[in-house]
């Protein structure tokens, strides 16, 4: 598609400087991210061992559009930039993806679900559990006398609202989910586990944390 002319009927043109207008590829069209050095390991993991391939074909990369909904089509691979950007640790990517109907236009934001390997080890844990602070993650855990722990976790992905942690954690611990600005470590706290169908306006007692979770794998 070409945008609007720059120069009137009439108007000085230079060759090699005078911009006319310009021209957009349409379909397909372009996507342009970056992705961080951790997740640029992950990804070169799934290429070296065939992870996200299907009868040979390259992993694709789902788009969601500003409202949240799925875009139908889903972009391929096209552009590894060679060299990490030193000062944010990003690396520049771009997807070619299908655009028949036009629907999408270039300068457009839209979100790229970049695949991620599956680890069957990993936990997940809603995100309103878990406190970050200069790059590291944590959680409070409630130890087998029922007191506050602080535990360091490791966790590189968000699926929904969760983050999905790989390590720190054990299946089975107790984490707190609410109440985690109410608790220090070592403070003796009583976990109200979540109960599958609770009655309407019950909750914990004023001043105790108000759930905690058991971790699953």
């Amino acid at each position: 598609m070409i945008s609007k002319a720059l120069i009137k009927p009439g108007g000085l043109v230079n060759a090699s400087t005078t911009l006319l207008t310009t021209l957009y590829s349409v379909d397909p069209i372009y996507v342009n991210f970056t992705v961080s050095e951790q997740k640029l390991l992950d990804l070169q993991k799934r290429l070296n061992s065939g992870l996200g391939t299907e009868k040979g074909k390259a992993a694709s990369y789902r788009l969601k559009l500003v409202d949240g909904s799925d875009y139908k089509y889903s972009g391929r691979l096209n552009f590894v930039d060679t060299a990490v950007d030193p000062k944010s640790g990003t690396l520049q990517v771009r997807l070619s993806v299908p655009n028949p109907d036009q629907s999408l236009r270039a300068g457009q934001f839209l979100r790229v679900i970049v695949p991620a390997s599956e680890n069957p080890n990993a936990i997940r844990l809603p995100q309103q559990a878990v406190q970050e602070f200069q790059g590291k993650l944590s959680v409070f855990v409630v130890d087998a006398d029922n007191k506050v722990a602080f535990r360091e976790i490791v966790a590189n992905t968000r699926l929904d609202n969760d983050w999905v942690v790989e390590g720190g954690l054990k299946p089975g611990e107790t984490v707190i989910v609410e109440g985690t600005n109410k608790v220090r470590p070592g403070m003796p706290v009583k976990p109200i586990l979540p109960a599958p169908a609770a009655a309407p306006g019950k909750g914990a007692p004023a001043g105790q944390p108000s759930a905690a979770a058991k971790s699953k794998g």
